[in-house]
């Protein structure tokens, strides 16, 4: 039953698939006709990446079930000797099976011809610096918006609402989630450290479509088709605490998993024979007469700090950031076993305001 399903998708989107192939051909012949127009093909190469790969996974995931609405065919496929969250899986794994073959037409594209590399180089897109490499960011997105569709296309019998409906719901999570990461709840992680936002970013998507999947299974396998409005509101009901989860997911890995190249240590000094140092989590000393590492000073957000020792005191900066436009340096100091802990210069610290009254008389 897996296979027949399988192959009937395949068999029923095949002109979705080659319309797909058939714009990647064109894009290949455009780099081909034109070797020495760099800029315009840079564009191409963000217009294939930004709008061709994630249009055509919503094209393919909201049309999974448009044969079963249209044919009636619901209840002879319920009738099948056949667990319903294996129809579901079959009819996923036919569509994603398509948009991996585009991809990997992508892909053998970027290995014969080196110049692809160099057009999706690095750039800063939405907030993010995209490095350059093989354009992950963009597979991930593209499967995420498929995922989405299909989960949605249960619930409807017309795919171009579906098409519609998921187009808003991933989108409005997708740049839920950026806003959260370029805002100050979410310590600007954006600004402060790019690599793991984009980290972040992309395990998000990963969460928040494992949710929909889930939700859709379930809808398919304990909801009655034959009321839309029941339908619907089982869906939201296993899909609403899902991605809250996914959600919950997201904020644990900002905060616990350091992303690539920040798992810095920087040496502060010493002072009575005991090392301080500071990484991504603050200020930290380790005690030879205790053999232990205490924290002294924690940190919000990952900051690159400068910092000293001496005479029982410790000092080190740190950013106050409110926007992308606004942001402040700090000093701090403290004793050397963390405590008195307090601000001498920034927005508002005391060290600013005296300066201040020095500098008007």
């Amino acid at each position: 039953m897996f296979g027949a399903l399988f192959i009937k998708e395949w068999k029923q989107k095949a002109l979705t698939f080659f319309f797909g192939l058939g714009i990647l051909v064109l894009f290949l012949l455009t780099h081909l006709a034109l070797p020495g127009k760099k800029d315009l093909l840079e564009w191409l190469t963000y217009a294939l990446l930004l709008l061709f790969f994630p249009f055509i996974a919503l094209i393919l995931g909201s049309s999974g079930f448009e044969s079963e609405f249209r044919n009636g065919a619901w209840t002879y496929l319920f009738s099948r000797p056949v667990n319903r969250a294996v129809i579901w899986l079959a009819k996923y794994a036919s569509l994603l099976s398509m948009l991996a073959a585009l991809w990997l037409v992508f892909l053998a594209m970027w290995s014969v011809f080196p110049r692809f590399s160099e057009l999706a180089g690095a750039r800063v897109l939405l907030g993010f610096s995209i490095e350059s490499g093989f354009p992950v960011w963009s597979l991930i997105q593209s499967v995420f918006l498929l995922t989405v569709s299909f989960s949605l296309a249960v619930l409807h019998e017309k795919p171009f609402n579906i098409l519609f409906l998921s187009l808003i719901t991933g989108l409005g999570l997708t740049v839920a989630v950026w806003l959260a990461l370029n805002s100050r709840v979410g310590g600007n992680l954006a600004l402060t450290a790019p690599g793991q936002a984009v980290a972040t970013f992309l395990v998000s998507q990963i969460l928040i479509a494992l949710a929909f999947a889930r939700a859709s299974i379930l809808t398919l396998m304990k909801s009655d088709f034959s009321q839309v409005l029941k339908k619907t509101l089982s869906f939201l009901q296993w899909a609403v605490p899902l991605v809250v989860l996914a959600l919950a997911g997201t904020a644990a890995w900002a905060v616990l998993v350091p992303g690539p190249g920040e798992r810095y240590l920087f040496s502060v000094g010493s002072s009575g024979g005991e090392p301080y140092y500071i990484t991504e989590r603050g200020v930290f000393k380790y005690s030879a007469t205790k053999s232990r590492v205490q924290w002294l000073a924690k940190s919000k957000q990952i900051n690159f700090f400068l910092g000293s020792v001496s005479g029982g005191k410790i000092a080190y900066t740190t950013l106050d950031i409110r926007s992308k436009a606004d942001v402040a340096e700090e000093l701090w100091v403290a004793n050397s076993d963390g405590t008195g802990r307090k601000r001498v210069l920034g927005r508002g610290g005391p060290g600013e305001r005296a300066a201040r009254r020095d500098a008007h008389g």
